[in-house]
Parts: structure tokens; sequence; C-alpha cells
């Protein structure tokens, strides 16, 4: 057995700047194999009873056992099994790897295919619905399915039984399976409440690790809100609860054998891709939201506002003045989108959306993502130090174009000025051009970064379009030394650069001294 694909991170464009174009969030994840899609008719009639899809079997812990609890949720847990060429890489880290090539997803790899890809994997999967009609529907994760041109689920009885996609969404590594057959035994599982379940809480994972069916591990919830680069609505659960290969999209159970997550990830810092005692799962709020419309659509439906977003870090914060990095920076406004017709510019600091506080560019990733397509929501911004709101309606997302990246390999220079390591000239139509910007552009380009400067460090590189300096117009290179001077005065530690890349904004915060 090989061992799994590790967690791809997405690379930002510039150090300590990583931005999330909204736009791009909402385009649901599918497959480009095969899709076995199901009766339409169908689909309604399961997407309405995945609101209520449970009887009120584990409203209470059974008893005091443990084991009482695994007997009744045993059924609810099979195996998944798909062949069929795999685009995924092999995935082997070494102890020197640094920490995130560690993270993995966590499917039980078959015998490698001629070409080194794997042809067969073994991963957990579990009932979320089971009608009396003789079907059933299955939940495991995307990594699993994802590429497979045949799909089988080993019942805990030991029954197989051949499986059809229903859909994928890679954005949240989630799939759901249909399977049909006379006398399946499936027992649906009960929601548990992941919003509210708390490090230290007991809790308990069923799966097949190594291929080896209907294994129980236990634990407790070692950290909330865990981001491990995996996608742009990272919200993981933290557990210890031994895990291994083959227990990928397997449930997490709660004290009460309530499901509060889908085990996806862990860290395994050796070549062995064993258990350490870090592993990852999916809030089940994430998994019934995107469930359900998988069940009913195929796909899933994001919101999105039309803007470009990082995050507010401490030097950020200390450029502009504020007491503490928080919210999400607005790094760029798409033209017709309905953040550009309410107002919202390129600098602003979105601090509270519908209500929902906004510590992160995360938070505001996903509550936009979750809003309905059409209402309108309040958004609260920091502008130049005053606090407005705006009313910004959420529309479909549609997949957004690849951030470009300028090469600028050849750069006329006029008179230059340097400045925080940087070589800059005033910018014409004829430099623009070179560096891949637009025609029209205003500011200050660079020429040149010293290799050794905060500058470089933070990300700057030749072809640049600098704008603006702590959200003060820079047109010239005399204009951005004056913004240098003014952070200075103002006892400030950075100064917050605008930066223009082809059509994509960014925030900068360059250092002082």
């Amino acid at each position: 057995m090989s061992i799994f694909s590790p967690v791809r991170r997405p690379t930002p464009w510039l150090t300590g700047a990583a931005i999330v174009a909204l736009a791009a969030l909402g385009a649901a994840g599918g497959m480009s194999a095969t899709y076995l899609w199901h009766d339409r008719g169908a689909a309604a009639q399961d997407a309405l009873r995945l609101a209520r899809l449970q009887p009120a079997r584990f409203e209470q812990p059974l008893s005091g056992s443990l084991a009482d609890m695994v007997q009744a949720v045993i059924p609810s847990v099979v195996q998944v099994q798909v062949t069929g060429v795999r685009p995924h890489p092999a995935g082997v880290v070494g102890p020197d790897s640094a920490p995130g090539d560690a993270l993995r997803h966590f499917f039980d790899d078959g015998p490698p295919a001629a070409d080194g890809n794997t042809d067969e994997v073994l991963g957990s999967g579990f009932a979320v619905a089971a009608p009396a009609t003789g079907e059933a529907l299955i939940v495991t994760n995307a990594h699993v399915v994802e590429g497979g041109s045949r799909i089988r689920i080993r019942l805990s009885n030991g029954r197989e039984i051949a499986a059809t996609l229903v859909g994928v969404d890679s954005k949240t590594d989630l799939a759901v399976l249909r399977v049909k057959g006379a006398d399946l035994g499936l027992i649906p599982v009960k929601w548990g409440d992941s919003d509210h379940a708390r490090v230290g809480d007991s809790i308990f994972a069923v799966g097949s690790p190594f291929g080896l069916g209907s294994t129980v591990t236990s634990g407790i919830i070692s950290g909330r809100g865990r981001e491990i680069g995996e996608g742009p609505y990272d919200d993981f659960l933290q557990i210890d609860a031994a895990i291994n290969q083959g227990n990928s999209g397997g449930p997490l159970f709660d004290r009460s054998g309530r499901v509060i997550g889908v085990n996806t990830a862990i860290y395994s810092p050796d070549d062995s891709g064993g258990n350490v005692g870090i592993g990852f799962a999916i809030p089940a709020h994430i998994v019934q939201r995107v469930v359900s419309q998988l069940v009913s659509n195929g796909h899933v439906v994001r919101g999105q506002i039309g803007v470009a977003i990082q995050p507010v870090t401490a030097d950020i914060a200390d450029s502009l003045g504020l007491a503490e990095p928080k919210g999400a920076l607005i790094a760029g406004v798409s033209d017709g989108s309905p953040a550009a017709s309410a107002g919202l510019h390129i600098g602003d600091i979105v601090t509270r959306f519908d209500g929902s506080a906004i510590d992160s560019a995360r938070d505001l990733s996903r509550v936009v993502a979750e809003t309905p397509v059409g209402q309108a929501k309040p958004v609260e911004i920091l502008r130049d130090g005053k606090r407005l709101t705006l009313q910004i309606a959420v529309m479909r997302s549609e997949k957004a174009a690849p951030v470009a990246v300028p090469t600028a390999a050849t750069i006329s220079a006029p008179a230059a000025a340097s400045v925080l390591g940087l070589t800059v000239v005033q910018t014409n139509a004829t430099l623009n051009g070179e560096a891949d910007q637009p025609v029209g552009a205003r500011g200050v380009i660079v020429t040149r970064v010293d290799p050794a400067s905060v500058s470089a460090e933070r990300g700057l590189t030749r072809g640049d379009l600098i704008v603006a300096a702590n959200n003060a117009r820079v047109d010239t290179p005399q204009a951005l030394k004056t913004g240098v001077d003014a952070a200075s005065r103002a006892g400030r530690h950075n100064v917050l650069l605008e930066i223009l890349r082809g059509q994509d904004h960014a925030f900068v915060a360059v250092p002082l001294g």
C-alpha cells in the first residue's frame, strides 16, 4: 500500500499577502470523469428527506458504555471501494519535509498502475438517508471517488454492492453516493451539533483503516477552526483519535453517537503515513449544507459579491493604525459586481457581514458562500478610519480566471529614485505595456528590487506597480517617499503599499527602518 496524496496548498503571488478571489470560490468542484446521474425526481425527494432524515435514535447517550453506542452505529458505516486510474500523486514525504507537506488525505491505495498512479482506493463512508424504496445515500470524501470509474460499497455484514455517484464538491472534499438493493440494512446516522462541540469533548471514529472494516477508535477534540491549506472553506475539527489510511470519508461521532464530522486528513511527518494523533474532520454543519445541495442539484451553488480579499496581518494592522489584525482587506473589486454597485472600494476592511463578525479573510469567504443567492445583506466596513454600512446583494459564483503574474522581462527606466530597497520610476503607457500592467494605470513602477531588502522579503518584484501608500495615491517617486515618511512620523512600524499586477490588487506591509 502506498501513501496518500498531500494536501494541496494555494501559493500566494505575494509573500504574506494571500489573495482569495471570492468570484472563484463558488465554482462547484465536479468530476471530469463519468458522472452517473440519478433521477431528478428521486433527488428532490431525497433532498426533503435530508432535512428530517434520522429517527430519534441518538438523542441521548444510549448508555454509559461506548460499546453500546458503537454497536448501534456500526450498521451506518460502510467501506468505499473505488477502481480506475487516479490523477493524484503518491505523496510520500520524508521526516525532513516542511510541516505542511506532511498533511495528507488518508485513503488506502492499492497496487499502482503501470504509469505509477493508483488504480484502486479504499475509503470509508456512512448512510445519511435510507428510504424504504431499497435505496440509500452515502457520504464520503471527494478525493476518495474522484477519477474512479467503478465504485462499490461494502456493508458492515460483508455484502458488496455497486454505487453510483450523485455529486461531488471538491472545494469541501465531499461526495454523495447512491446504492440500491433489497434489505440493505443501512441505518441513517443522526447529525450532531458541530457548532457547539468543544475542545476536550469525547469523540469516536468508525471506518476502514488499511482495509479493515468496522474499526473503532476514540479520543477527544483537540482543536477547532483549523486551517490546513485544503481549500477556501477550511474550518476543520482537529482530533486525536487514531485514524489512518482507509479512514477517509468515515464519520466522526460525539459521545452521544451523533455525527459531528467527516474524517478527511491527517498529519503524518514520516514516510509511513501512520497516525501520530493529529487528524482533521470536516464539521457536520458544513457537511449537511453541501450534502443537501449535492442531492438536490448534483453540484453546489455558492454566493459571491465580486471581490478579491486578503488577510489583515499584524503588519497591515500596524500600518493602518488598527488596534488588532482583524477583518478582510478588499484587494480587488470586479466591474459590474454587487460589491462595485454597493460602493465597496479597494482598501476597505470588512468587519461584519449580515451581523456576523469577520475576523479573517476566511470568515468572509465562508459567510458569503453560504448566503442564499439574490439576497442583499448589510456589510460593515472600515474606510479611512471611519465605519460605514453598505447593502450588498449576493450573486451566484462563477469560476474566475487565474491570477496572471507578469514577467516584466524588459522594463525601460527613465529617471529613477530609491526607497525601501526599491528602484522606482513614474510609469507611463510604454512602461505599463512592458510590465503587463493596464495601459492607463498610474503610479510608480518597480524596475529593481534589492534582494537583501525587506521589500524583497515581502514579495515585491520587478514590474510591480505601486499605486498607493497608506491609502494615499502615489503618482511619482516623491509621493512614495512622502507616504513612507508620513508613516514613520506617525510612529508606524510599517508602510502599507497597494500593488497592482495586471488587473489584480494586493496590499503589502513593508517594515520601516
